[in-house]
């Protein structure tokens, strides 16, 4: 191996030049062991000690190497050269990798298609089940909004006929001549009638939970109306005709059934949380409500004692009937007060307020029109109870009036 380096290397060099090697012997001497021929051959001679081969070569530049112009490489060839001895990577296995992270990227451009159309198959299911749950809102709307335009205008033709014809109502209802504690009695019944068609009414638009509550409110009527007619068949049969009191009892079944069916549907909604912000609202609001329960409680209970010293004539069942029934319209009239607390809208908590505004101007001139025009029936006694209902009266209108400016004052300040 050392021999033809050493052949390759003399091969090079110029005739001209004369090339020896030189090796000691063992005795220190040192003999020419290579020369050259004229030929330009070299020839090669051992050294008399074979066991000590030590070839010392010297570096010799020669004219024509320092002449001859070196071969500058190109600077892509040492880049590919410096990356292939500081990396370590071939050509193929370079291609390998590009072929490999082609695949990937092709692979998450796949991934990203599918993972737009699963977005966009969901955001399409989303908006499908928004547009059937519009729909069924809107069907659930409409539905109640013709239930509330039907008794609405049925509880103004009752209310107007209780409200001027009283006479004519208790005649037909208990079959009898009725006296002025009756017509005061069902003209009461026929002012808190017309409040509710009011209130039916103007609620015809608002949300589920505000239609809701005069659902509420009917079938709290129709629930102690029955109590009521029950017991009048069970102590007082002869007091309403017994034809008249199954058909009154059947159909107030009815109605009780449909309005629970009808808040079965909307899931009894009542709203969200109170407006903590209106605390004088807040207040009267469930003072209202308190006032309705306990004057119905008392109407439905002892309606004989409440009369007793504001009458100049011998009460009886059927007066006790037609108080007891004022005082159902009462009590049921609480849930409007209390469900008010958890309306958004100003506008339904309005008429919330508008309502009892009607429903006690009502029985306040229920009231003034017994005293002045049923002499013989009344005593001086009842303005105890006109006093009583004028300052609910003047509370309602007074709160009606505040809110009807703070809206006015409200309205102004957007528009500035």
């Amino acid at each position: 191996m050392l021999k033809s380096i050493l052949i390759d290397e003399i091969a090079t060099m110029s005739d001209s030049q004369e090339k020896q090697f030189i090796s000691e012997d063992a005795n220190g001497t040192s003999e020419p062991v290579i020369q050259e021929a004229d030929s330009g051959i070299p020839a090669v001679k051992k050294s008399k000690d074979s066991n000590n081969e030590a070839v010392n070569t010297s570096e010799v530049a020669t004219d024509e190497e320092e002449d001859k112009p070196r071969k500058i490489p190109k600077k892509k060839e040492i880049d590919e050269e410096d990356n292939d001895g500081e990396d370590g990577v071939s050509d193929e296995e370079q291609e390998d990798e590009e072929s490999e992270n082609e695949d990937e990227e092709d692979e998450n451009a796949t991934d990203d298609k599918d993972d737009s159309k699963d977005n966009g198959s969901e955001e399409e299911a989303t908006d499908e089940a928004f547009v059937r749950f519009n729909i069924n809102l809107s069907m659930i709307l409409s539905i109640n909004k013709l239930i509330l335009i039907c008794e609405s205008l049925f509880s103004f033709i009752v209310g107007i006929f209780l409200f001027f014809a009283p006479n004519i109502a208790g005649d037909f209802f208990f079959q009898r001549v009725t006296d002025g504690v009756h017509w005061h009695l069902i003209r009461c019944v026929g002012g808190q009638i017309l409040s509710s068609a009011f209130f039916s009414y103007k609620f015809r638009k608002s949300g589920t939970e505000t239609q809701n509550a005069c659902f509420y409110m009917r079938l709290m009527i129709c629930i102690l109306s029955l109590l009521l007619l029950f017991n009048v068949r069970a102590v007082s049969p002869t007091l309403i005709d017994s034809q008249l009191l199954n058909i009154l009892i059947k159909g107030t079944l009815f109605c009780a059934i449909f309005y629970m069916i009808i808040l079965l549907k909307d899931k009894w909604n009542f709203g969200e949380t109170s407006n903590r912000t209106d605390v004088i609202g807040n207040i009267l609001y469930q003072l209202d409500a308190i006032a309705s329960i306990c004057i119905g409680t008392a109407w439905i209970t002892f309606p004989r004692w409440l009369l007793h010293r504001q009458v100049k004539i011998e009460l009886n069942e059927s007066h006790d009937f037609v108080g007891r029934m004022m005082g159902v319209c009462f009590i049921s009239s609480y849930i409007v007060s209390t469900r008010a607390l958890h309306w958004k809208k100003i506008t339904d908590r309005s008429a919330a307020i508008s309502c009892r505004t009607i429903c006690c101007l009502g029985i306040l001139s229920a009231q003034v029109w017994s005293q002045y025009a049923y002499h013989d029936d009344w005593n001086d006694n009842h303005w105890i109870g006109i006093s009583l209902f004028s300052t609910w009266t003047g509370i309602a209108i007074l709160y009606q009036l505040i809110f009807c400016l703070t809206k006015i004052y409200n309205n102004k300040a957007k528009n500035n």
